[in-house]
């Protein structure tokens, strides 16, 4: 009887490490971002509930096959692209707002208007984001960034400088969110470590919100990364608020 206690206990213990629950079998998670959120019991909690919550809106027949197109593209571009778990929950959390809202489809950008941020922060720096769309085509993309950091570890006048512009990236148009990825050959000059790969823009529009933020960039410098919502109806576009 002891050998069979001790069998039992053993396959126990094995099980353990994945007591928390994700929407996928985690013994036979291949991927990395998969194993990542099978090691981490928040992450693991949140992507149930989003497996749960999109099948209580994939319930609405009417929107089923452009619903599961769109869950595909977010796993694709927005998910999966995702280089380590930092910013996963927010990730899990917005896509989960969606879903549960009174409209879950979320839609690219469309119409012509033109998005500008000009933010001059003085002695410590500038931001500036602009960006056009044409009948629907994202025809100018120009992300600029300029930080001073106050810190007497480095030398005077030592500062970061980031710039984005439509030729340094791929656009990769998945239905309702659209991925800028930087292409291979581009990186910031003057930085003393090597950059992440992965450092996707991502541009997705829920209901008269438009949202424009980075993805893979929080190692790179604070000029790097952003995350801004518009209110954008017509040929109107205001910038509404900045996080990160």
């Amino acid at each position: 009887m002891k050998p069979i206690i001790s069998a039992i206990i053993s396959i126990l213990c094995c099980l353990a490490p994945y007591s928390h629950g994700a929407s996928f079998d985690c013994y036979r998670a291949s991927a990395e971002i998969e194993k990542a959120i099978c090691d981490d019991a928040n992450l693991s909690k949140l992507d149930d509930e989003l497996a749960n919550v999109y099948k209580r809106a994939a319930q609405d027949k009417s929107i089923r096959n452009t619903l599961l197109a769109q869950q595909r593209a977010w796993l694709k571009v927005v998910r999966n692209r995702q280089v380590d778990t930092y910013d996963l929950e927010e990730i899990y959390q917005d896509r989960i707002k969606q879903l549960t809202s009174k409209n879950p489809l979320v839609s690219s950008p469309a119409g012509t208007f033109q998005c500008e941020v000009n933010d001059d922060q003085g002695k410590y720096g500038m931001r500036s984001l602009r960006f056009r769309i044409q009948d629907g085509k994202l025809t100018e993309f120009a992300w600029k960034a300029i930080s001073i950091p106050d810190s007497p570890d480095l030398r005077p006048g030592f500062h970061y400088r980031s710039e984005t512009s439509l030729d340094d990236t791929i656009l990769i148009k998945e239905p309702g969110f659209w991925s800028l990825q930087e292409k291979p050959e581009v990186r910031l000059p003057q930085l003393p470590h090597e950059l992440p790969e992965n450092c996707d823009i991502i541009l997705t529009k829920h209901e008269s919100r438009l949202r424009v933020y980075t993805l893979g960039c929080w190692r790179r410098p604070d000029t790097s990364y952003f995350n801004y919502t518009f209110s954008q109806s017509g040929s109107t576009c205001r910038l509404e608020s900045e996080s990160r």
